[in-house]
């Protein structure tokens, strides 16, 4: 055997199932944080309603126009 298919074959035999195997968990992984992210985004979502931030913001404004025309 040449130099060159014994690095094929130590490519093939050791590196190959390795980066399978390395690909598997990156996978797991993204999966995982894709599922943290849908969490966070339900509870950011959750938050956002419970503090009514559009609500009060338009409340806000309706007091500041309603002082200007007092005045």
């Amino acid at each position: 055997m040449s130099t060159i298919d014994d690095i094929r074959k130590v490519l093939q035999d050791f590196l190959a199932p390795e980066l399978r195997t390395i690909n598997a968990r990156l996978d797991n992984v993204s999966d995982r944080i894709k599922n943290l992210e849908e969490k966070m985004d339900l509870r950011f979502d959750a938050i956002m309603r419970e503090i009514a931030l559009d609500r009060r913001i338009s409340n806000l404004e309706r007091n500041r126009e309603e002082k200007e025309q007092q005045q």
